[in-house]
């Protein structure tokens, strides 16, 4: 009887030795999940992978042309000061004359007539 118990002792050592190992490699697993290394950041790009954005990282990576001088317009003119403004102001006004218009007699009716 005593030898059924010790070999019956030993399976269940043997078993529960299995049991805390499995516990172990799962608690490792949990570990790495929750305090390691995300996959996203370990796992290299796949080159064949296409990109949203290909065609706008080329145009960033391509030097900004330079206007062609042919195109480009007049600089501005300085601004001009109020009181500048004023006086080509008062150049620029027509002078008044009055219009004398010569007039004939057949074309003024009289009143009353």
């Amino acid at each position: 009887m005593s030898e059924t118990v010790v070999v019956d002792e030993h399976a269940e050592v043997l078993a529960l030795r299995q049991k805390v190992d499995e516990l172990e490699t799962q608690l490792e697993w949990f570990r790495k999940q929750v305090f390691g290394q995300k996959s996203e950041h370990a796992k290299p790009m796949d080159v064949n992978q296409l990109s949203l954005f290909a065609q706008q990282v080329e145009q960033a990576k391509q030097p900004y042309p330079l206007p062609n001088k042919k195109l480009m317009s007049k600089p501005m003119p300085e601004r001009k000061t109020r009181n500048q403004m004023r006086s080509l102001a008062a150049k620029s006004k027509p002078l008044r004359r009055q219009l004398i218009l010569p007039m004939s007699n057949a074309s003024v009716r009289q009143a009353g007539s």
